[in-house]
């Protein structure tokens, strides 16, 4: 889930296998615009739609999906609606794959069997994929066109761990990507060359680190001093301060034992621009609010939001932040719903 600068609402849905454009309303908050899926139109590929991106230069969608190992973009018309522009996949069966994923490896060019996070780069030129199955993050130019051009693997050799999350610091110099099965999230850094390399791997089981079991997402301050990692078997946040030496280390861990609410932890979101963490477990109740503290960088929980109006926040799957950061979106997986809190 997404929002663009004209504050529309771009949402996919996994079980649905589409993506859902909202438009903003003065009276209601939000009104249906479009939808796209096999549905409607036998070429796209959605099925297991699990994240979007935004190119705002010239109004591009680009949606992962983690069945159809696809990559589907639109782009916004003279009209201001989305046309389906291309789909790219090498359509290799998902159930194979996952079934015997050596049989399909020569197959799989793109590398995008479980594609499940995406990140448009900070310049709008560059799209990065992590794909779970292929064990891979791969790169993509976005052409203005709506296209998309395969520039290949993101250090081609490297065990990601099964990747789900993927974040790029403000200044660009900066990656960060979490290994679900391997239970490490691995930080790289763009030297003089332009290239990314690898400057550390952060592991549970090392160095103290206890609580970080299945990292599912990962976000980031934008000076890049401090990660904050969603690991769903502990149920717990953790917080990493980067020190003298460039490396990070464990300040805090947050658990189910401490605060409700983490329960098959999810979904991590930080806001600048109020000093906030947000935070939520999809196996529990409600969304959790955190204050950064500016002395030591950990974490002080003020609010457990458990109920919007007459209705329960159970079985968070997602949040974002608008562009603005005025707004939260807060999605839940089975109960079909989307929370909005407008932020002071």
């Amino acid at each position: 889930m997404t929002n663009t600068p004209t504050n529309e609402l771009l949402v996919v849905s996994g079980d649905s296998n589409a993506l859902t454009v909202f438009k903003p309303d003065t009276q209601t908050g939000f009104l249906y615009s479009q939808s796209f899926s096999k549905q409607h139109n036998d070429k796209l590929a959605l099925e297991g739609a699990s994240d979007i991106s935004y190119e705002s230069n010239n109004g591009i969608a680009i949606v992962s999906s983690f069945y159809s190992g696809s990559l589907s973009t639109f782009k916004r018309n003279a009209k201001g609606f989305f046309t389906h522009i291309e789909t790219l996949s090498d359509h290799i069966d998902i159930k194979q794959a996952f079934r015997n994923y050596e049989k399909v490896t020569d197959k799989d060019t793109l590398k995008l069997l479980g594609a499940w996070d995406s990140l448009i780069s900070k310049d709008n030129k560059t799209l990065y994929v992590a794909s779970y199955q292929s064990n891979s993050v791969s790169k993509f130019e976005v052409q203005s066109s709506g296209k998309l051009n395969h520039l290949g693997q993101l250090m081609s050799n490297y065990d990601w761990g099964k990747p789900t999350s993927i974040v790029q610091s403000n200044d660009t110099n900066w990656l960060y990507v979490n290994g679900f099965e391997q239970s490490k999230i691995s930080v790289l850094h763009k030297g003089e060359t332009g290239k990314y390399t690898l400057s550390q791997t952060i592991v549970n089981g090392k160095d103290q680190i206890q609580t970080m079991q299945n990292p599912q997402q990962i976000a980031s301050t934008p000076n890049n001093q401090y990660l904050f990692v969603a690991a769903s078997k502990s149920n717990a946040l953790n917080v990493f301060k980067r020190n003298t030496s460039k490396q990070f280390e464990l300040i805090q861990s947050i658990n189910q034992q401490q605060t409700n609410g983490l329960s098959g932890a999810c979904c991590v979101v930080y806001s600048d621009k109020h000093n906030l963490v947000f935070a939520a477990g999809e196996a529990d109740k409600g969304l959790l609010l955190f204050k950064q503290s500016p002395k030591n960088g950990q974490l002080i929980l003020i609010d457990h939001i458990k109920h919007s109006n007459t209705y329960d926040i159970k079985g968070v799957s997602s949040i974002s932040l608008s562009q603005d950061q005025q707004s939260l979106y807060v999605s839940t997986g089975k109960n079909n719903e989307i929370f909005i809190f407008e932020l002071p």
